[in-house]
């Protein structure tokens, strides 16, 4: 994946290509994301999984990734699916799925998002 251009004309290029872009197509890019990226993100964190806690941990991750998807707002959806397409086209796949799982990792704290999600079902407290 190339970095992004913070510059200016960078980040005014990429709010015209995310404005340019039709709602079929963030259909496609949520769908995408919600099949094959699914499947991507939790092989990740069965990797990541290392103790009881843990795998409850990732359990709610899981179960939240749907709704997650489904909730972004535009810019950091089409940002999570540029990762995600570049595992695609990469020399280095297996660098870019962890990338992606990383990045998917942290659509979860926007706005606290995964905090109140971990509240409401009391999982803290189990």
């Amino acid at each position: 994946m190339k970095p992004e251009d913070f510059t200016f004309f960078g980040r005014m290029k990429k709010k015209l290509k995310i404005n340019s872009i039709s709602e079929s197509e963030w259909s496609q890019m949520r769908r995408n994301l919600l099949t094959e990226g699914k499947t991507i993100f939790g092989s990740i964190n069965k990797l990541l999984q290392k103790s009881d806690m843990d795998k409850q941990f990732y359990e709610a991750v899981m179960e939240c990734y749907d709704e997650r998807i489904n909730t972004l707002p535009k810019e950091p959806l089409y940002d999570l699916y540029l990762s995600y397409e570049a595992i695609e086209n990469s020399p280095d796949r297996e660098q870019e799925i962890f990338h992606f799982g990383f990045h998917t990792n942290l659509t979860y704290s926007l706005d606290g998002w995964f905090m109140k999600k971990l509240a409401e079902t009391g999982f803290w407290h189990m």
